[in-house]
């Protein structure tokens, strides 16, 4: 009688398995969270220090035209590409945006993540779940773009 594969030991190890995704989870989580909040930091400093936003004068009244999304707006990057332009330049506006796709891209990947660690559980009902809910994130961010 093989005692390796009793109903307990198997439990136990699925147990450590979902354990393991979830410790994954959470590092992602953790990390996206850090790594944006580090970002938009810097990108901060250099506003403060350089006192230039990069995209034009910096001046407070912009910041609360922002917040209540009033008309006339400074100019900030607004694409992948002019994020990317602005970091090579060292844009302050440029860093903070990129701390923002960061922070919106996070949750987004955890999304992936735990649809991969479905797949390898070979538990389909969930892949196909969080497959969708992926897909259906993808298409808002393309729509989202597109208006």
């Amino acid at each position: 009688m093989d005692l390796t594969h009793t109903p307990d030991t198997a439990s136990a190890a699925g147990d450590t398995q979902i354990r393991l995704v979830e410790l994954m989870v959470s590092h992602l989580l953790r990390a996206g969270v850090a790594i944006s909040f580090m970002t938009v930091t810097f990108g901060i400093v250099l506003l403060v220090v350089t006192g230039k936003t990069g995209y034009g004068a910096f001046n407070a009244a912009h910041v609360r035209r922002i917040i209540e999304y009033q008309g006339n707006h400074p100019s900030f990057p607004s694409s992948l590409k002019d994020v990317w332009d602005g970091l090579r330049d060292a844009k302050p506006y440029a860093f903070i945006s990129l701390g923002l796709l960061i922070l919106i891209i996070t949750p987004v990947m955890r999304v992936a993540v735990t649809c991969i660690a479905f797949l390898f559980e070979r538990d389909y009902q969930y892949v196909l779940i969080t497959g969708f809910v992926f897909c259906v994130l993808l298409v808002s961010f393309l729509l989202g773009k597109a208006l």
